[in-house]
């Protein structure tokens, strides 16, 4: 995936990608709440933290904007970063 902080600026990185991940609603009944794009990505992989920049992501030709951003609770630095396909 080629990750770009700000217009001009790209880095190539890896990283998981889910088209479709499921967003499970945490109330009494666990139901699906939505799906949506979102990529995993290390913070110590990224040219400048999705927190500092509202970065672009090209994944298999196609572009995409952070929406949300959920940092692991563990001692990891990855980043799971909820995605809007961006439109031209």
């Amino acid at each position: 995936m080629i990750y770009s902080p700000h217009p001009g600026y790209h880095k190539t990185i890896t990283g998981m990608f889910d088209a479709n991940f499921v967003l499970v609603d945490g109330g009494s009944n666990y139901g699906v709440e939505q799906t949506t794009p979102a990529a995993w990505v290390h913070a110590s992989d990224v040219p400048e933290h999705p927190d500092d920049a509202d970065p672009t992501l090209t994944i298999l030709g196609v572009d995409y904007v952070v929406r949300e951003r959920m940092h692991d609770g563990s001692m990891s630095d990855s980043i799971r970063l909820l995605l809007h396909r961006k439109h031209t």
